[in-house]
């Protein structure tokens, strides 16, 4: 199998083909948060503030390994930045994902507004995968 990275502006996520088996994760956006995730689900959020730990619910898990595999990282372009009229003023916050699977690391990035749909570029089940990222990162039950 073959693997490829890639970057969106600050954001970082490593997948997969279907079947592939989903080790760790790795999630930052830039200059305010990162997060990681052990296949176990158990998670650690750190922030200027200090860090914080979470264990994932199973249900959680089987639907982000899923969303990940979906995403089917190793066919995606390397790169997937913004160079829309707007994307100067408005790109900030990167995102930044990387994935072990079958023990082998996938790193991809994208600009913000790739993410949010405001421009077009990257496909619709990356930009699921890292939103399911970021639900966990700013949704879960951290302490």
């Amino acid at each position: 199998m073959i693997y490829r990275a890639l970057v969106f502006g600050s954001v970082l996520v490593t997948a997969g083909c279907m079947g592939d088996s989903v080790g760790d994760i790795d999630y930052s956006v830039e200059g305010t948060a990162s997060l990681h995730i052990a296949p176990d689900g158990s998670a650690v959020r750190s922030t200027p503030h200090g860090a914080q730990t979470v264990v994932l619910a199973s249900s959680t898990m089987t639907d982000l390994r899923s969303k990940i595999t979906a995403a089917e990282f190793p066919a995606l372009k390397p790169v997937y930045t913004c160079d829309g009229e707007f994307c100067t003023e408005l790109s900030a916050g990167k995102f930044v994902a990387t994935v072990q699977l079958d023990g082998a690391s996938y790193v991809t990035a994208a600009d913000r507004r790739i993410l949010l749909g405001y421009e077009d570029g990257a496909p619709p089940s990356l930009v699921v995968a890292i939103g399911a990222i970021d639900a966990i990162m700013n949704n879960s039950d951290w302490h």
